[in-house]
């Protein structure tokens, strides 16, 4: 499939209604700052991802084998697990946390983190799911570099774990969908060698992986939609590609930064972030990131405030950190 230029995106009629109506919970703190604040009382190596059910209850999971856990006052360290890539969950006492160093899937059911044991092996880096009974983990393998990769898609049913198949051998990045009969996974199409360049979407329709775009001009690491028909995907060098029911769309981010993650509200606001904090208001995408300084690997936000992880160079080595966002700047 042929993308269309980064000019030839969407109705701005449609976008600017939705900006209109949308609920306006951010704000700026001043020329060159937004409202972010660092949260210093956690020394940890970097931070990958976040995820909550609520405002006071939030997990975090990165590098060092740390998962961090925030009760709505103080932020704790868990036990020990591996690496941890992604975490999703259906509710507070239905959370899932993938990652490596053991290949692991972690289920929280309320009370404790257990083990899954799926029957594969491989590199786990984000999951997802529309359901308790409808959970995805994507990855991929590669034994040797440079070597061959394997897609991995595992599905869980509410019974038991399967791998599911797909035409394309892919480094998958991230997955998100709008029902079990409408999922995505982005990641970066790999030859035969294993060398990775270009980005590729595939899609479930209930039934079986098809594939989208196998030649994107760049690597993608995370999607996001509000929709079945506005869904946003994004990459390296500032790449934005958006899905508007039809047919998907280079859209112009004004960077060329690499990005890692996405997260959006039910009013129409699109965040993204890795090298820099974007913000797409229904209509133009602009820097939200005023003067923060690193990378930001996860979003997360609900009732007002969000919250961003990743890390920064302290002293010539990476540091994770933990960024608040909210409208009162003096908290």
């Amino acid at each position: 499939m042929t993308l269309p230029s980064r000019t030839a995106f969407g109705d701005t009629a449609y976008y600017l209604i939705i900006s209109l109506l949308s609920v306006c919970w951010f704000c700026d703190c001043g020329e060159g700052t937004t409202c972010w604040r660092e949260i210093d009382e956690i020394k940890t190596p970097e931070l990958l991802d976040i995820w909550g059910s609520s405002a006071s209850d939030i997990y975090a999971v990165g590098w060092g084998s740390k998962m961090l856990h925030y009760n709505g006052s103080t932020w704790e360290k868990l036990d020990d697990s591996g690496t941890g890539m992604g975490i999703w969950g259906h509710s507070r006492d239905d959370i899932y946390a993938v990652g490596y160093g053991g290949e692991f899937v972690l289920h929280f059911d309320g009370q404790e983190w257990t083990e899954i044991d799926t029957g594969v092996e491989g590199f786990f880096v984000d999951v997802w799911g529309s359901s308790s009974r409808d959970v995805f983990v994507v990855g991929y393998e590669q034994q040797t570099i440079p070597g061959p990769v394997r897609s991995i898609i595992l599905h869980f049913d509410g019974t038991g774990w399967t791998e599911m198949e797909i035409e394309l051998s892919i480094k998958l990045n991230a997955i998100w969908g709008s029902s079990e009969n409408d999922v995505y996974a982005v990641g970066a199409a790999a030859d035969e060698g294993g060398n990775s360049g270009k980005g590729a979407i595939i899609n479930f329709n209930g039934e079986l992986w098809s594939t989208v775009i196998d030649y994107a001009p760049e690597k993608l690491y995370g999607i996001w939609g509000g929709s079945s028909d506005s869904i946003f995907a994004f990459g390296n060098r500032g790449m934005v590609l958006h899905y508007d029911g039809a047919d998907w769309a280079e859209m112009d981010s004004g960077t060329y930064l690499d990005l890692r993650d996405v997260w959006g509200t039910s009013g129409g606001k699109v965040f993204a972030a890795g090298d820099a904090i974007l913000l797409f208001d229904g209509m133009t995408w602009r820097d939200f990131g005023g003067n923060v300084r690193g990378v930001i690997e996860g979003l997360w936000g609900s009732d007002g405030e969000m919250y961003a992880v990743g890390w920064k160079h302290v002293d010539s080595m990476p540091v994770g950190m933990i960024l608040k966002y909210s409208c009162d700047a003096d908290e």
